[in-house]
């Protein structure tokens, strides 16, 4: 192999390891740990107890759904520590009603921490965590923001599906690369010495 070229691998071998690779599958929230609907709709009576059962919104999305009450809540748990990643958080009326809202956050080390909003509007439910969860969570709550002005009378705020973590995959941490790289450009110092010496 020329010089040129074991030069040109080591290096892309080197970006290749140093770069992030692709996310994982998602995970879903797996348990209920708190759900705290209002249990009302809009103009006060009771949500059918069909909606109210937390464990609706466990899993991957499908025709049952948890219906938050507007300004209620839920606490899901996943099994599993994430650090930064994707949220996708499933509204069962995709866009069809006035904008249904929900202020999403994490647990990290005993604090909730925000890490923003999701809406009912197509294309407006996801959310990235970056910087939130430092020790890694397992936790997200789910916190209705819809306006309820915008609704009609027997509206019962953000209805939720489903809510999935899609983990980044770790990188390859920034020492091991330099060193890696190092290794890879001697072996080319190498070389270059072998053939003018040669």
């Amino acid at each position: 192999m020329s010089t040129l070229r074991l030069l040109a691998a080591g290096l892309a071998l080197a970006a290749s390891l140093a770069a992030p690779h692709a996310a994982a599958a998602p995970v879903f929230a797996n348990a209920v740990v708190s759900a705290d609907s209002t249990g009302l709709t809009k103009n006060g009576a009771s949500i059918a107890a069909a909606r109210l059962n937390g464990n609706n919104a466990l899993s991957a999305p499908d025709s049952a759904f948890y219906s938050l009450g507007f300004g209620g809540s839920i606490t899901l748990s996943f099994g599993t520590l994430f650090g930064e990643g994707l949220v996708e958080v499933f509204e069962i009326t995709n866009g069809v009603y006035p904008e249904e809202a929900a202020k999403v956050f994490a647990l990290d080390e005993g604090i909730w921490k925000e890490i923003g909003t999701v809406t009912n509007v197509a294309g407006q439910n996801t959310l990235t965590i970056s910087g939130v969860c430092l020790s890694g969570c397992s936790e997200l709550k789910i916190l209705d923001t819809s306006n309820a002005a915008l609704h009609a009378n027997d509206a019962d705020g953000f209805d939720l599906n489903a809510v999935s973590v899609t983990p980044f995959a770790a990188q390859m941490p920034a020492p091991a690369t330099a060193a890696l790289l190092g290794v890879g450009l001697l072996g080319v110092a190498g070389a270059l010495r072998r053939r003018a010496h040669g």
